[in-house]
């Protein structure tokens, strides 16, 4: 009988060893990525975005008597954060106080929050039978040196505030880059809110829009507009995952907006 080993003998050692390797480098890729780019979070102040939408404007800005707010920059005072997790895991808290660019843009204005340069959200809104439309939307997230941005278009009609106030309910799908948002506007209601130590008569807005493709998952938001369309109080609950070749990258945010008077 030979004593020579059969390649049988050979296989399972040799996958084993195989599978470890791939592990340990794997796991020392993650490491190594992580430990190289980190996940920065940049703060930006008033008086940099001011100086920013100033530069960008000129010292001239349009007043527009058309029920929609004033370009400029408006501060609030903010909470929360949004994390990330995809083998490894990454968080940021936003500031106590971040700004909203209003700027003109199409038939409306833009309004873009800015809590972190790693992390922007905008709104395109213009305003139809005095009623407020929501054009578009979209922003980016920035995490371990990565950006991703995402920008959806929304059918005419698309109310923020619906045709009909106190309990109604409107549906939209607003879509784009291979992401579709499903929407209901599940209430519109009349409200004192209070800004500061003033009370203003508000709209509060309450929506649910369900995200499918590149992201999936759901949006519980709840916003308050003035009757000119200045954005008082924003609130936004999101989970949902991301799908990519190793796995589904994991998300969730959570954060409030109250309006700082000027």
């Amino acid at each position: 009988m030979s004593d020579t080993p059969s390649p049988s003998q050979f296989a399972r050692p040799r996958t084993i060893l195989t599978i470890v390797g791939v592990l340990v480098l794997v796991g020392g890729s993650v490491l190594g990525y992580n430990a190289f780019f980190g996940t920065s979070t940049t703060t930006i102040s008033y008086r940099e975005a001011f100086e920013q939408f100033a530069a960008s404007q000129g010292s001239d800005v349009d007043e527009i008597d058309d029920g929609l707010p004033v370009p400029g920059v408006y501060r609030y005072r903010t909470t929360g954060g949004e994390s990330t997790k995809l083998g490894a895991s990454a968080s940021r808290e936003y500031p106590a106080e971040s700004v909203i660019t209003i700027t003109r843009s199409g038939c409306g204005v833009r309004m873009e929050w800015t809590p972190v340069r790693e992390r922007t959200e905008y709104l395109e809104v213009c305003r139809t039978d005095d009623r407020l439309v929501l054009k578009g939307y979209g922003g980016a997230h920035e995490f371990f040196g990565m950006r991703n941005e995402h920008a959806v278009t929304c059918a005419d009609q698309t109310w923020l505030i619906p045709a009909t106030e106190n309990g109604d309910s409107a549906s939209a799908v607003c879509e784009g880059g291979g992401l579709a948002h499903n929407r209901t506007t599940t209430s519109v209601k009349t409200a004192e809110v209070l800004v500061g130590t003033e009370k203003v008569d508000g709209f509060v807005v309450d929506t649910k829009f369900v995200s499918e493709g590149s992201f999936n998952g759901t949006t519980i938001r709840t916003m308050t507009f003035d009757e000119d369309g200045v954005l008082l109080s924003w609130s936004d609950v999101v989970s949902g995952f991301s799908p990519t070749p190793v796995g589904n990258a994991d998300y969730e945010e959570k954060f409030s907006l109250t309006l700082i008077p000027s």
